[in-house]
C-alpha cells in the first residue's frame, strides 16, 4: 500500500507538468488573458461583443460560440478601454486605455494610431465612442476627436470649453438634428449642420435648461429618439 501510494503521489505532480508541456507546442505563443472582468459590452446583427481590461470577446447568438481577440491574432494592444459598434458599416471601433485605436471591419484590423502619437500635454483618455455617418465621435479627456472609418484617420477635433479651453468629454450623441456633448462644464449642444464645430462658440451650453445645470455632466444618450443626460445621481430627459 505504501509502494501504491508513492506512485500515485509521483503522478499527482507530475500530471500538471505533463499538461502543460500538451498546451505549449514547440515555438508557439498561447495566450492566458483573464476574461472575467467585463468593461463594456455592445450588440450587433449577429451576436455581442465584450470588452475586458485585457482584450475583446465575441459571442455569436447562433450556437453561441466564442471568439477571442487579442494581440496574438492582430489587435494592437492589450489594454481595451471602450468599444462601440457602428450599425451602418458593420464596424467596431475599439480605444486602448493609451489612447491608440483599431477598427474591426470583418477579418480586418486596421490601426488608427494618430492620437496615441500627438505629443499634446493633457488627458487623452476615450472615454465614450459614438458612431454616425461613417465617423466615430471619440469623448476624451481633452474634448471630441473625430474618425473616418472608411479612410482610418482623423477628421476634425472639437475643442469645446466655455473659452476655448480643453475640457473633459465623457458622452456625446446626437438626435439628427444636433450633437450632445456631456462635458465637465455641463451639457452642450451645435447643430449638425454647422460646418464649424471645432469652433466652441457654435456649442451652446445647455445649464438651465429642462432643471439641467452647468455643472458636470456625465453623460447623454438617445435612447430611442428620446434625449437623456446624467448630471451626477439625477436623469434628464430634454
Amino acid at each position: 500500500m505504501r509502494h501504491l501510494f508513492s506512485i500515485i503521489h509521483s503522478l499527482f505532480f507530475l500530471l500538471p507538468f505533463a499538461a502543460f508541456a500538451q498546451l505549449q507546442p514547440v515555438g508557439q505563443w498561447r495566450e492566458h488573458l483573464s476574461y472575467n472582468q467585463a468593461r463594456r459590452v455592445v450588440s450587433t446583427n449577429t451576436g455581442i461583443f465584450c470588452a475586458t481590461p485585457y482584450a475583446l470577446f465575441s459571442v455569436d447568438i447562433a450556437d453561441n460560440s466564442i471568439d477571442r481577440f487579442s494581440s496574438l491574432n492582430g489587435l494592437h494592444e492589450t489594454g481595451v478601454q471602450t468599444i462601440a459598434w457602428d450599425n451602418q458599416l458593420n464596424k467596431l471601433v475599439v480605444a486602448y486605455t493609451n489612447s491608440d485605436i483599431d477598427i474591426l471591419d470583418g477579418n480586418k484590423i486596421n490601426n488608427i494610431n494618430a492620437i496615441l502619437q500627438k505629443d499634446i500635454p493633457g488627458d487623452k483618455t476615450v472615454y465614450n465612442i459614438f458612431c454616425s455617418g461613417g465617423y466615430a465621435y471619440l469623448s476624451d479627456g481633452l474634448g471630441v476627436i473625430v474618425l473616418d472609418e472608411t479612410k482610418y484617420e482623423v477628421k476634425d477635433t472639437y475643442v469645446i470649453g466655455n473659452a476655448g479651453n480643453n475640457v473633459k468629454v465623457s458622452g456625446f450623441t446626437s438626435d439628427g438634428v444636433f450633437f450632445y456633448a456631456a462635458t465637465a462644464e455641463g451639457l452642450k449642444k451645435a447643430s449638425v449642420s454647422n460646418s464649424n464645430l471645432s469652433d466652441y462658440r457654435n456649442w451652446q451650453n445647455l445649464g438651465g435648461v429642462n432643471g439641467l445645470s452647468a455643472a458636470p455632466c456625465q453623460d447623454v444618450l438617445n435612447l430611442q429618439g428620446i434625449v437623456v443626460a446624467q448630471q451626477s445621481d439625477s436623469l434628464f430627459v430634454l
